[in-house]
């Protein structure tokens, strides 16, 4: 029943959350689009995650699990391969320049 409730949400939303993971109750997820959870998670309660967040590590890159305390907030566009505490906001600050293009004359 999971694996069939696990492919209905990723054939209509596109998130990716692997069926290892375990996810505490009170799960908000701003915009479905781009969000990625491994299998190696273990998820408090109530956590809010923004769009195009990625939770966990390549299967060989990290033994034992990452742990998401309750309450935490994990900004947009984020990259989270650590444990975070509980009642925490984290994202990763971006640095990219946005450069405008001028127009031709």
């Amino acid at each position: 029943m999971a694996i069939r409730i696990n492919r209905n949400l990723r054939n209509k939303y596109c998130p990716d959350i692997k069926l290892g993971c375990e996810i505490g109750e009170g799960l908000r997820i701003a915009h479905y689009v781009g969000i990625v959870i491994t299998g190696h998670c273990i998820i408090g309660n109530n956590l809010y995650i923004r769009k195009n967040v990625t939770i966990g590590v390549k299967h060989n890159d990290q033994t034992g699990q990452i742990y998401i305390g309750d309450n935490a907030t994990i900004g947009a566009m984020s990259f989270i391969n650590k444990d975070i505490p509980p009642n925490h906001t984290v994202y990763t600050p971006k640095s990219e320049n946005i450069v405008r293009l001028k127009k031709s004359i």
